[in-house]
């Protein structure tokens, strides 16, 4: 039998969970869907949050330190000031996401995809962005001291003033990138390509590494 459309009883609106227990609490019990969600300066340390979507999430200054959000959807979300170090990003969404002073010291982002996301003066020192998609992104005045860049992909990225001592940059495409005033001393910057990136008198190299040869151009 068919069923009439005054029959048809709609479902409510999910109301979004205003406290971090109360999250963990819905995950738990299968949730995955916290888009939009409003948990700033929360406290989720440790959380285990694989595949969880808090796409245009705001989650400033949120405690997301050791969390694991492998596979999660955290593209548009607010994530300035927040603590992430040695949170696991494995394969995230972090598309267009805002990440100002966020803290990922340590932290995993092997294989995520941060294109056009705002990472100004973010650490991400000794964390690990392998084969991490970096197309666009802001990363001016950031610290990617002993960072794992292996294959990472900062096509067009700005990198001006970024700290980039002892960076592991073997395979790692810097093309057209903004490199003006960025510390680039790493011993494996020889194995990075760097075709058309941009550079000024500011920028540090290695000793003996000449820009011009790896088709890098100088500011005027």
């Amino acid at each position: 039998m068919l069923t009439t459309a005054s029959e048809v009883i709609a479902k409510p609106p999910m109301i979004p969970p205003r406290t971090a227990e109360e999250l963990i609490q819905r995950y738990r019990a299968g949730e995955r869907e916290f888009k939009q969600v409003n948990l700033s300066n929360a406290f989720l340390f440790e959380a285990q949050l694989m595949e969880i979507n808090l796409e245009a999430a705001n989650l400033r200054g949120t405690n997301l330190s050791g969390a694991n959000l492998c596979r999660s959807n955290l593209s548009r979300a607010d994530l300035g000031a927040a603590k992430l170090t040695d949170t696991n990003l494995h394969g995230a969404a972090l598309e267009a996401a805002c990440c100002r002073i966020a803290n990922l010291k340590g932290a995993n982002l092997t294989d995520a995809r941060l294109m056009e996301a705002d990472l100004w003066r973010v650490n991400l020192s000794h964390a690990c962005l392998r084969a991490t998609h970096l197309q666009s992104v802001n990363l001016s005045n950031a610290k990617l001291t002993e960072a794992d860049l292996r294959e990472a992909n900062f096509w067009k990225a700005q990198l001006n003033r970024a700290n980039l001592v002892g960076a592991n940059l073997v395979g790692t495409i810097l093309w057209a990138a903004d490199l003006r005033g960025a510390n680039l001393d790493s011993p494996s910057l020889e194995s990075a390509s760097l075709e058309q990136a941009l550079y000024d008198q500011t920028t540090l190299f290695p000793e003996g590494f000449n820009p011009v040869r790896k088709g890098m151009q100088q500011a005027s």
